[in-house]
């Protein structure tokens, strides 16, 4: 989803601002312990604490309305993204339903009490009266013995005439 890259894009800076800060924090504790002991410290370590302040104090500004924006933004794609769910799925169940209308409410079957209550609103219960519906069709194309893998007619005829045999 694009808007969910562009979310993604949005989150470089801080977190770059984050790493930053995080680089300095060793020297940030550094410094504390030499401020605790009463040292003396080297201008580059004042400078790196004092930065780690810096990006500590912008962060704790700006991160929290940001987040909240993001999360905004977040919860409108995630709505977005179930709205064309949901209208995917009734599209999805108005064909179904107007396949069951047009080509399985007309065929006449015979009740089979193994296939128990079939609920025509889902695939599964689609699949099963299809099947259902076709079974005596299939039953004598199966009798026929052509479609049946390794027998065929042919090959019966020719081996029980005095053609097949030298």
């Amino acid at each position: 989803m694009p808007c969910l890259a562009k979310l993604l894009e949005s989150g470089v800076n801080p977190r770059k601002v984050i790493l930053k800060r995080d680089s300095r924090a060793p020297d940030y504790a550094r410094y504390f312990t030499l401020l605790e002991q009463k040292k003396p410290m080297d201008k580059p370590l004042l400078q790196s604490a004092h930065d780690f302040v810096a990006l500590h104090t912008q962060l704790v500004e700006e991160l929290p309305p940001f987040l909240e924006g993001y999360m905004r933004i977040f919860d409108l794609c995630i709505c977005s993204f179930a709205n064309a769910q949901a209208k995917y799925h009734s599209t999805v169940q108005e064909k179904v339903e107007g396949y069951v209308k047009e080509y399985l409410d007309g065929i006449k079957r015979s009740p089979d009490p193994q296939l128990g209550e079939i609920d025509l609103r889902t695939g599964r219960g689609v699949e099963k009266d299809w099947r259902a519906g076709w079974q005596p069709f299939v039953d004598v194309i199966e009798n026929f013995a052509i479609t049946k893998p390794g027998t065929s007619p042919c090959l019966f005829y020719l081996s029980n005439t005095s053609f097949g045999t030298s």
